[in-house]
């Protein structure tokens, strides 16, 4: 892949490239190579990081994000404070109609906290070697006495079989006219050292950079083998006392597909480092080696700077996504393009707090920015037809892999309910699956819209019951996405077949693993596919409302973004079909379709995610991504009920109750220190039937739990051993956070 092809493939939307290439630089944001022209008038491409503006955000200490300003055309940006008080910005610059300045590193000047800025003023350079590449990547860092020094990439010649790019750095007085600082401050043999983060932390300058892979020497043909890759999670770390001449320490890391590419800053007690992956993810140290991982912010965009603002919180610059994304691939590669963006579509928006914001982002990722029409939409069903409903589980079971309450129905036909299901009726005492699975029932649309998505979804290698026992391995796994308003969305999943009548208007057909986006209006009541007798999901989405039990929503944007604006369906039936559709409900008690967020800020209910392990999204986008989840919330069924769902317990996931069912997680905060709950399992079947279990009353195990300042929660389980067994924490006990 030579140099041009992969800024352009991976800062600016994923130009024509194999499916190999699409795993490799996906989630690999903003790798700027030199060099870039110009683009001649009326030949202009559609994507190219003059497609991309660089977005200036104040992230309040509350949490809040408010967006002040745009630097357009525009990439890798970075801020810093002058010494009198000033912010100072600078970026890579990509102007439309000013050839001399395009591709040079720009500067911008804020005297209100970022509210406003001067225009983009191109940095003077004095001293530059002949044959040098003009700066890019640039980092500031305002030294003590109070000149600003700029580091920067860059090389000899023009391409990265010439030379192989190296920090440098210049010096300034007023941020504009820099000279050169002769030599290279920082490069590894055969690697190419770009993109650095420098910090000024307790008199000693801590640079670090993304660790890239291993590089083709000069004059050797680059190519894109494994060697080539960027390693997630690891950082080159150089240190100095004079910020000229630096010394390689150890590599740092931090977990999760995170890099070190952004900004450092710091405070003389702490740096703190801004990186991109998995959002604007924070981390510090308070000697710049060991780190751990902070908070992540809802910024979305790559290669962030940072700098404290005066009032609270940070100035944050980031390159947002491109404004007009138009890639083409591979026919054959298609299939892994779609899902791929599908997943990935959140970490390039900026989204705000409002509902809205959400609506056009999941309009654009299942309706492609098509969805039309305003509410109130109303339903004239359910998905399938009362007669064959056997009963209705409401939203919130949490059962092996949903250790989170799941966000959406579960609608299970007569045949499949009326089965014998656990009883020991085969030869010797084993269990029999006695459904007729020749007895298919219509799934019918629940209201008038347009089909815009389906999808069918190979089992992974292995099965799914490598990753979940709940869930079976299908021959054809079907999901079909409805839009029914510019806010409205319902899905129905696990599907054994999409109608005829559909798939005459989706060409090509549908295939495993393919999201398939398409247009089809249906009518409420008309049929879309069939179930046999098995469960199957159904979920509403309403995104002009939103659940008010996730102290941190933001946490579902790289996975589940519609998870905060799932709804109650029964609130939008029709009177005439809502109370025999409630009768099938094996919940009995208001919300009779469930509920799902329990969250209460500095208390111990609600969702909890173990640190390091990539929060609500999990890590590397790994199948049992619920490893690292926890959940302390009510029973779906019957809220009385206390239910403690845990990721990884005893190397599964599994869901108890609470042995006395006391105390109420929802009363437990800091003051209440450590708190024991014994487990024992549930005797509550999913259709609402006692369950008579030999083991009900035995304990399976122990859990302490301790509420921690700052929305964190100290947590662990003892499995096997009875709450006598179990007297204090021990070195085993993990962090989790919201």
């Amino acid at each position: 892949m030579n140099a041009t092809r992969s800024l352009l493939f991976a800062l600016c939307g994923l130009a024509s490239a194999s499916a190999q290439d699409i795993f490799s630089e996906l989630f690999n944001p903003l790798v700027p190579f030199p060099p870039l022209n110009q683009p001649q008038p009326g030949m202009q491409p559609q994507n190219g990081p003059w497609n991309n503006d660089v977005l200036v955000y104040h992230a309040k200490a509350g949490g809040d994000v408010e967006k002040l300003a745009t630097f357009p055309r525009a990439g890798v940006p970075t801020i810093n404070r002058m010494q009198d008080g000033r912010l100072i910005a600078a970026h890579q610059h990509f102007p439309e109609n000013d050839p001399a300045s395009f591709d040079k590193v720009a500067v911008h000047f804020s005297s209100d906290e970022g509210k406003t800025w001067t225009d983009a003023i191109v940095m003077k350079l004095n001293g530059l070697p002949e044959g040098m590449r003009f700066p890019f990547d640039p980092t500031l860092v305002t030294l003590p006495d109070g000149r600003v020094r700029m580091y920067f990439t860059s090389l000899r010649g023009r391409q990265f079989d010439e030379d192989l790019p190296r920090i440098h750095s210049a010096i300034s007085t007023d941020g504009i006219e820099y000279t050169y600082e002769p030599g290279v401050r920082f490069s590894i043999e055969g690697r190419s050292v770009i993109d650095c983060a420098v910090a000024l932390h307790q008199g000693v300058f801590h640079l670090y950079s993304p660790d890239n892979g291993k590089q083709p020497e000069p004059g050797q043909r680059p190519n894109n083998g494994p060697q080539m890759q960027p390693t997630d999670g690891i950082g080159y770390h150089a240190t100095s006392t004079d910020g000229l001449n630096f010394v390689r320490a150890d590599d740092v890391k931090v977990e999760g597909r995170r890099r070190w590419l952004g900004n450092a800053q710091s405070d003389d007690k702490t740096i703190t480092f801004f990186g991109t992956g998995e959002g604007v993810f924070t981390a510090t140290s308070s000697d710049g080696a060991n780190w751990q991982l902070g908070d992540t912010f809802r910024i979305m965009g790559a290669d962030p700077g940072a700098v404290a603002a005066k009032d609270g919180g940070w100035i944050v610059v980031v390159t947002g996504p491109p404004r007009n994304q138009q890639p083409t691939i591979a026919p054959e590669d298609r299939w892994l393009f779609d899902w791929a963006e599908e997943m990935r579509f959140f970490e390039r928006q900026s989204p705000d707090a409002a509902a809205s914001t959400t609506a056009e982002q999941i309009n654009q990722m299942w309706s492609r920015g098509q969805a039309k029409g305003e509410g109130p939409v109303r339903l004239k069903s359910f998905p399938l037809r009362l007669d064959d409903i056997g009963y209705i589980i409401p939203l919130g079971n949490m059962q092996s892999g949903h250790t989170t309450p799941s966000d959406h129905l579960y609608l299970v036909p007569k045949g499949a309910a009326n089965r014998s299901g656990g009883q020991r009726n085969g030869p010797q005492g084993q269990r029999m699956d006695d459904r007729d699975f020749s007895q298919l029932y219509d799934v019918v649309a629940v209201a008038d819209g347009f089909i815009v998505m389906l999808q069918w979804r190979p089992n992974p290698q292995g099965g799914q019951a490598k990753y979940d026992p709940s869930v079976f391995d299908r021959e054809v796994d079907l999901k079909v996405f409805i839009e029914h308003s510019a806010h409205v969305w319902s899905y129905v999943d696990h599907l054994i077949e999409v109608d005829p009548a559909i798939m005459k208007d989706v060409p090509g057909g549908v295939q495993p693993g393919r999201p398939v986006n398409v247009r089809i209006p249906v009518k409420a009541g008309q049929v879309i596919g069939k179930i046999g007798n098995q469960t199957f999901d159904f979920a509403l989405i309403d995104t002009s409302t939103t659940r008010k039990g996730f102290v941190k929503p933001e946490r579902f944007l790289l996975r589940d973004p519609q998870k905060p604006h799932v709804v109650d369906p029964f609130d939008y039936l029709d009177e005439s079909v809502r109370a025999p559709l409630i009768a099938k409900c094996a919940r009995k008690v208001p919300p009779f379709g469930g509920r799902i967020d329990y969250d209460i800020d500095g208390r111990l209910i609600g969702n909890w995610y173990e640190q390091g392990t990539g929060g609500y999204a999990g890590l590397n986008r790994r199948i049992d991504y619920w490893v690292g989840h926890l959940s302390i919330v009510y029973h779906h069924l019957d809220p009385k009920i206390i239910v403690i769902s845990i990721g990884s317990y005893d190397g599964r996931a599994q869901q108890f109750w609470v042995k006395g069912n006391q105390p109420d997680p929802a009363g437990i905060g800091e003051k209440d220190g450590i708190v024991k709950y014994e487990l024992i399992y549930g005797q509550l079947g999913s259709s609402g039937q006692v369950q008579m279990r030999q083991d009900g009353d035995q304990v399976q195990g122990t859990v302490l739990c301790q509420v921690l300042p700052n929305q964190k929660l100290k947590f662990e389980a003892f499995p096997g051993l009875s709450g006598t067994q179990v007297k204090n924490f021990t070195d085993r006990a993990k962090t989790y956070e919201r």
